[in-house]
């Protein structure tokens, strides 16, 4: 086989088949067979998809002549079940090339390379395979196309709206209308990137153009779309992208401020308006908010926000030293109770999250004594709960299991609107508990809720804490999750490298619950990666590595391409 030439078919466009320079006769079987390729083809699916209104007898015979004519070109597989395919190794199909290679960026940790292959392969996941489709079969394989491609075409649009790439977004979200002309969510998507995109006059041309095709072919558009309008729509409030020219007079303006009136600045990057800035940028925005400080301005409000930004946009981080350091400046001057409490419970979680939890606990206990107004009770819950987490890495997991129950309890009985992040991070962490506890059952379905809602909200941090802890649950509980671990891994590696290290080392526990022969292998080098730290194991990282990692050897390849091996080896698990 290795010395036959290389068949390459092209099902996508216009169907044509050639070897090297040379077209190939695509016939109706060849077709057929490449339409599923690698996958082999039963004889009588054959038969039914090529010769549906002719007799059995009449079927057979001319499959069997298309097949011996084809034989005289290539070999066939032709397995004992009465399966017939193509050697993958002597042919190469284009929708079969593309869905690999979306398969391995799917893989893919870093953001960046899963981003660029995801966008090579935009004008294949662009065409609708068979578009004039006039059999069952082709028919089936345009929808199972269709729905490959829109699920890489929504990671597309993601991954480019996350990195503020609208053009690309709003490729991604033209691309999928192609495969559901008419589908909302789609239409949503091209809408709201194509306006941030600035191309808001072209999107609606477009919309106009479809609700015309809709009316002409008797198919009911969507009703909340009949009168879409660039600015009411809610994620393009911001408007489109400023051109260079605007952002180099915004900078000009910011700098020309910083020296003539520091404290507008301060109040701008104080406001709540930046707020959601920090949260979704926060190493991007620690730069203007340190600058920001440098000058002298008297003691305000907005100046004490600042200064609280930045160890929340470094706690974000998981910059936990970097956080320690911030806050003993900050914590030695006299501030308003509310961010004196935010600051230390984002400074005791970097202390206990570098082994000082003995510390950790009395400033969460001196966060929850600073509660004050309409929300005071929430806000001490909130600090319950943090110190449960403590608790949980000290081993006590009893005493942790009831606090965490008792919080949810409250939490579920007292709404607050924008906590779904921090409850569901509290929510998970009682998994996390049961877990450890080897409760099996009930920590499933408790992290099985939060990383559905995770998915559901979109909240990448979350997945990445705890889909590698589901998916060691689940291995113990015989539900494979293969794509969980895989998942929970690359969101894990975003986060930080400890989270890396600690969701690789969750994913070994699950190869091993599976008998696989990594398993062991994963966990020592995991540990081997967490031994470049000084920071002592707690309770819960104690039962993954019982003999500690003082002695582990030195790490021998860098951690993403540990990462990328380990998520190889999990998303051969499979998944439910």
């Amino acid at each position: 086989m290795s010395g036959s030439p290389l068949l390459r078919i092209q099902l996508l466009g216009t169907p044509r088949a050639a070897i090297g320079s040379q077209s190939f006769p695509l016939s109706n079987v060849l077709l057929r067979l490449a339409a599923s390729h690698p996958q082999s083809v039963r004889r009588d699916q054959l038969l039914e998809s090529l010769y549906p209104e002719v007799d059995a007898t009449t079927a057979r015979n001319r499959l069997r002549v298309a097949l011996a004519r084809l034989r005289q070109r290539i070999e066939l597989v032709e397995a004992p079940d009465d399966r017939i395919g193509l050697f993958p190794e002597t042919v190469k199909a284009d929708i079969h090339d593309a869905r690999q290679a979306a398969h391995v960026a799917s893989l893919e940790p870093e953001v960046q390379s899963e981003l660029t292959t995801l966008r090579s392969l935009l004008p294949a996941f662009s065409q609708v395979l068979f578009p004039h489709a006039d059999s069952e079969w082709q028919l089936v394989a345009q929808t199972e196309w269709s729905e490959t491609a829109l699920l890489s075409l929504e990671r597309l649009a993601d991954l480019a709206e996350e990195t503020g790439d609208y053009s690309t977004a709003a490729a991604a979200s033209e691309a999928m209308l192609t495969h559901t002309h008419y589908g909302e969510l789609a239409w949503r998507r091209y809408l709201s990137a194509m306006s941030r995109a600035g191309r808001a006059q072209d999107a609606e041309l477009n919309l106009a153009a479809s609700r015309r095709r809709a009316r002409k072919e008797g198919v009911s558009f969507p009703d909340s779309l009949a009168e879409w309008i660039p600015s009411e729509d809610s994620t393009s409030l911001l408007g489109p992208d400023l051109t260079p020219g605007e952002n180099q007079v915004l900078e000009r303006f910011f700098r020309r401020a910083l020296v003539n009136d520091p404290e507008l600045v301060i109040h701008m990057l104080g406001s709540p308006s930046f707020r959601p800035e920090v949260m979704r940028a926060p190493r991007a925005v620690l730069p203007l908010l340190r600058e920001a400080l440098s000058f002298p301005t008297p003691p305000s409000q907005a100046r004490e926000r600042v200064q609280v930004r930045i160890i929340t946009a470094l706690s974000s981080l998981d910059d936990h030293e970097a956080v320690i350091q911030e806050s003993k400046t900050f914590l030695a001057q006299p501030i308003a109770p509310a961010r004196r409490r935010i600051a230390l419970m984002d400074t005791s979680f970097a202390l206990a999250m570098t082994g000082q939890l003995g510390l950790a606990i009395r400033q969460i206990e001196e966060a929850a004594s600073l509660v004050e107004g309409e929300w005071a009770e929430y806000d001490a819950t909130e600090c319950r709960a943090q110190r449960a987490t403590y608790l949980m890495l000290a081993g006590d997991l009893t005493v942790a299991e009831s606090e965490y129950r008792a919080c949810l309890k409250f939490f579920d009985q007292n709404s607050r609107e924008g906590t779904e992040p921090s409850l569901l991070s509290i929510r998970g962490n009682l998994g996390l508990c049961l877990a450890h506890r080897e409760q099996w059952a009930d920590a499933e379905e408790c992290l099985v809720s939060v990383s559905e809602a995770a998915r559901a909200l979109r909240i990448d941090r979350v997945k990445g804490i705890y889909l590698p802890v589901l998916g060691w649950v689940q291995s113990q509980t015989g539900v494979p999750a293969g794509a969980k671990l895989a998942e929970g891994l690359k969101m894990a590696f975003q986060i930080s490298p400890r989270r890396a290290i600690l969701a690789a080392a969750y994913a070994g526990l699950a190869l091993r619950s599976n008998s696989h022969s990594e398993g062991n292998q994963v966990i020592a080098e995991s540990a081997s990666f967490r031994a470049q730290s000084n920071v002592p194991l707690h309770a819960l990282e104690q039962s993954i590595w019982p003999d500690g990692v003082e002695g582990a050897a030195p790490p021998t390849r860098p951690l993403v391409d540990f990462v990328r091996s380990v998520i190889r080896v999990v998303a051969q698990l499979g998944e439910s």
